[in-house]
């Protein structure tokens, strides 16, 4: 079902998610997307990104980011993921509080 982006971001709030990117605007950023998943537990996204057939996607998170003065830490990534990630441009925006694995 194509969604805007702002729809996905107000339907699963403080959630990961991962998207079919289908229309990006003229900064390459995603506009119109598919839900493929989504998920509080980052892993669940990560199992479905493993076994989507989707070539333009987009995977990031929609809770706040942390403060400033506040350290984040990210979970390193199993070895049964990191040879699908290998040819993924990964944007880690904190301003906007998104990870996008593209």
């Amino acid at each position: 079902m194509k969604m805007k982006i702002e729809e996905i971001k107000n339907l699963y709030k403080d959630e990961w998610v991962l998207v079919e990117v289908l229309e990006v605007d003229e900064s390459g950023e995603p506009t119109e997307v598919n839900l493929i998943a989504h998920s509080k537990n980052r892993d669940e996204t990560y199992a479905a990104m493993k076994k989507t057939k989707a070539k333009h996607i987009s995977h990031f998170y929609t809770g706040k980011i942390p403060k400033k003065g506040y350290a984040v830490a990210f979970k390193t990534i199993p070895n049964n993921c990191s040879s699908i990630l290998k040819n993924f441009n990964i944007n880690l925006n904190f301003k906007e509080g998104v990870l996008e694995i593209n």
